[in-house]
């Protein structure tokens, strides 16, 4: 029996402009996501994807898969949304200065792959298509941004890049955790309330 993997189009908020990212499958990561819309809109930095339902928000995980995530919702998948949000400058390309202004948003934006014809200055505000059919964006899963290093990199700066991303996943560790920890706490306070009203009959 041969399983043959449906392209989707995948619908992402960046900057409050609502995008579609296209040939999106059950096996797509949210990491090639982020890396794909980044590189269209032309920024560098630190991304998340972030799951929105109703009044909850959950960041999800590089290795995670969104459309599998939206599945998990049951009923209320098509009220899912997902949003792209930077989380700070790139760890190669920005001075340690916080007075840095943040890079304008530019209206020629990049799609994947390259297209020859595209007309820049037009419609910036218009929802743009990406497509994610293309070879493996990044060969290490453990890169979590698109940026790239221009120029040599002194001795140092390689440990403190790697401090800078074992921090980042132990934020967002302690994000999903904590996440955890307060539906537990609801679905206990949920139960508790079962038995008491049991006990009341």
């Amino acid at each position: 029996m041969v399983l043959e993997l449906v392209a989707m189009e995948l619908k992402v908020w960046v900057d409050g402009i609502q995008r579609v990212v296209c040939g999106v499958s059950e096996q797509t990561t949210c990491q090639e996501v982020v890396i794909a819309l980044a590189q269209a809109i032309g920024q560098t930095g630190r991304f998340v994807l972030v799951q929105r339902l109703r009044e909850k928000e959950r960041q999800l995980l590089p290795q995670e898969c969104p459309v599998g995530a939206q599945a998990t919702c049951g009923q209320f998948a098509n009220d899912v949304q997902f949003v792209l949000r930077r989380t700070g400058p790139s760890l190669s390309g920005r001075p340690s200065s916080d007075n840095c202004p943040p890079p304008e948003r530019c209206p020629v934006r990049a799609s994947l792959p390259p297209k020859p014809s595209a007309i820049p200055g037009r419609e910036p505000r218009k929802a743009l298509t990406f497509n994610l059919r293309c070879p493996k964006l990044v060969p290490s899963p453990s890169i979590p941004e698109p940026a790239a290093l221009v120029g040599p990199i002194p001795d140092g700066f390689a440990d403190l890049q790697d401090l800078e991303l074992r921090i980042q996943r132990n934020t967002e560790e302690l994000g999903h955790e904590a996440f955890w920890e307060q539906e537990l706490q609801r679905e206990q306070a949920r139960e508790r309330e079962g038995q008491a009203r049991l006990q009341a009959l």
